[in-house]
Parts: C-alpha cells; sequence; structure tokens
C-alpha cells in the first residue's frame, strides 16, 4: 500500500492550523520565547519555528536572543536579520532596536538617515531606547543629524519620562552645567536621583559631589558617603570607582559623614593601588599612594613605620605625585642607611609586581 502524505488542511493559516509534531502544535505559545523553566534549546526552538512562521513577536524575540547572547552565541548580523523581518510588520521594539543598530553599525553598516527613521518612529510610538538614541545624535551631531540642543533635550526629557536611566543622567548633567538649558542644580539633582536609584554610577557620583556641596540638595555628607560607596562597590567603570573609593577614603580619614575610621581609609585606599595599574589613572594612584604614605608616617590605621613611609612616598613621587619627594626626603632623615635602602628595594619589587603606570 503507497503510504500517504501528511499534508495540513489550512497552510494558509499558520497558527490556525499547525504541524502537531512541532512545539505550538505540543501547547507551547511565543510567550514561552522567554520562559526561564524551559531549557534554552527548547526556548530558541519556539522562537525559531514561530519567527519563521512569520510572528513578529516571535522574531523580535529571536533578534534580542542574539543582540544579547540569551541562549545563543552573540550575533549582530542574525539580529539584525530578525529584527528587520518584525520592523517590516511594524514591530515598534524592532523599529526602535534596528535603529539603534543602524546607529551603531552593529551587524550592518551604519546609516544615520536610515538610524534617525526608524528611532523616531519608534521613539513617537513610546520606545524609550529609541528616544535616548535620537537625544544623543541631535546632542552631538551624529552622522547626517545636525547638533540641536533643543531637540537633545527634548528627546532626552521623553526617555527620561519613560525611565531611561542614560537619558535622566544626561538631563542631570545638563542642567548641572547650564548647557542648552538654564542651570538649576535642584533639577540636576532630581534627575541625578532618578538615574542613580536605577544603578547609573555616574549619576551617582555626581549626585553625592552635589550632597558633599550643598549643590540643589541640603548638604550632607552621609549621603555623600552613602552613593560613593556604591559607586566604590558596583561601578563597571573602573576610573570612575577609584575616584569614588579616594573620596570615601578621605571621609573616613576625616570622619566626615562616616565615623572616623583610619583603618577603613587605609583599606579604600589600598583598593585603588592594588588594582592593576591600567585601571586607574595617574594621578589617582599616585594620590592614594602618598596618603598611604602619610598614614605608615603618623601610625594613622597602621603601625608607624617609616620604611612602608619611605616606599609609598617613593612611589607616589614616581607616578608624578608633587608633594611626595620632599615627604620621602623627610621621612629619611629619621631611618639610618639601612632601613633606606631597604624601603627602595621594596618599592622596586612593588614596581616589578604592579608596574609603573609611566
Amino acid at each position: 500500500m503507497k503510504p500517504s502524505l501528511w499534508l495540513p488542511l489550512c497552510v494558509s493559516l499558520a497558527w490556525a492550523c499547525v504541524d502537531p509534531r512541532s512545539f505550538i502544535g505540543q501547547g507551547y505559545s511565543v510567550a514561552d520565547c522567554f520562559n526561564r523553566e524551559l531549557g534554552p534549546t527548547t526556548r530558541f526552538a519556539i522562537c525559531l519555528e514561530a519567527a519563521e512562521a512569520g510572528h513578529a513577536e516571535a522574531q523580535y524575540n529571536l533578534g534580542v536572543m542574539y543582540d544579547e547572547a540569551q541562549d545563543v552565541p552573540l550575533d549582530f548580523e542574525e539580529a539584525v536579520k530578525w529584527y528587520r523581518r518584525a520592523a517590516e510588520q511594524g514591530h515598534t521594539g524592532a523599529q526602535g532596536n534596528l535603529g539603534i543598530m543602524y546607529f551603531g553599525g552593529w551587524g550592518i553598516e551604519g546609516d544615520s538617515s536610515k538610524a534617525l527613521m526608524l528611532l523616531r518612529n519608534a521613539a513617537e510610538k513610546g520606545h524609550r531606547e529609541a528616544a535616548y538614541y535620537l537625544g544623543y545624535m541631535y546632542d552631538n551631531g551624529h552622522g547626517a543629524v545636525k547638533e540641536d540642543d533643543a531637540k537633545a533635550i527634548a528627546w532626552f526629557r521623553r526617555a527620561a519620562d519613560l525611565g531611561d536611566h542614560e537619558a535622566q543622567y544626561e538631563l542631570g548633567l545638563k542642567y548641572s552645567l547650564g548647557n542648552g538649558v538654564s542651570q538649576d542644580y535642584a533639577e540636576a539633582a532630581k534627575w541625578y536621583r532618578l538615574s542613580a536609584e536605577q544603578g547609573d554610577a555616574r549619576a551617582q557620583f555626581n549626585l553625592a559631589l552635589m550632597h558633599d556641596e550643598g549643590l540643589g540638595v541640603p548638604q550632607d555628607y552621609g549621603e555623600a558617603a552613602r552613593w560613593l560607596e556604591r559607586v566604590a562597590e558596583h561601578a563597571e567603570s573602573s576610573f570612575l570607582k577609584a575616584s569614588a573609593q579616594f573620596n570615601l577614603a578621605l571621609m573616613y580619614h576625616d570622619g566626615q559623614g562616616v565615623l572616623q575610621d583610619h583603618t577603613e581609609a587605609m583599606r579604600w585606599y589600598r583598593r585603588i593601588v592594588d588594582e592593576p595599574r591600567y585601571k586607574t589613572s595617574q594621578n589617582t594612584r599616585a594620590s592614594a599612594q602618598h596618603n598611604i604614605g602619610v598614614m605608615y608616617f603618623r601610625g594613622e590605621g597602621v603601625p608607624q613605620d617609616y620604611i612602608q613611609a619611605h616606599m609609598w612616598f617613593n612611589l607616589a613621587g614616581g607616578n608624578g605625585n608633587k608633594k611626595s619627594p620632599e615627604a620621602r626626603d623627610s621621612v629619611a632623615k629619621k631611618m639610618t642607611p639601612v632601613q633606606i635602602a631597604e624601603a627602595q628595594h621594596l618599592a622596586q619589587e612593588w614596581r616589578k609586581e604592579h608596574g609603573a603606570i609611566k
């Protein structure tokens, strides 16, 4: 008997009549693309099946998967392919993300005109990241877009109102500097705080400085220290993290906003200098080394130790701190030649292990 072929009864209605052997036919839905209770292989297969059948939301989700390396290797070109398919069906998220890809030239040749068109279309429908990128383009005169402060601020504000932390930070920066708007520290602090509460380390750092100086907010050293500690512990930018750590060390040393604690001050200074040299600025690292030398010289938070003080002043001076050579020479007057030789040897060994910045 000739075997019969399996054929769908209604090929034009992909979602009304599905292959029972498919994932969709087994009761899964597009929502399961990101169902973490399912394995990554199953999630991807569900998304792919739905996307290939023309489901815009699945196409968008598949684009996000490749764009953010969720369950699949990072692949911008593949992300662009699926964003484009969904965008052609009017999917706002896909239009916004495709615009971002054109903006940065990720997975596709950069094109500021196409980016502008797609981003504006998505932003007008409430896509917050698209609104932020439009603000960035007008703020910086990106590509074919001419610099326009008014449009930049308008799009940043729209994105900020939608909760975009980067746009909130940019508005805070503009109000604090009076860039394109009247300088208004209270308004700057408002936007910095909204961004900071979402974890933006730049906003956290600037908000700490505003509390430290009483700009737009009541002067509050304790509040400044709390924001600095968040940056010092969690900032992705090593330079920003080191700056926060240095300021926090000063506050613990002086008891400003926190209980005076020289041991804690030393701990923060050591975190700066113990980082690989390329992760901290030369000035911050040299200043921390100098202050460690001062603390060893005075016996603050550590036992008084002229050899250690000499070593740290030597290191700081070699990295450009102008106060350190004089401080090193002063402590040398209290040391024997043998002690000075030992301090110099320790400094040399430190440089071998950690490297000189220069």
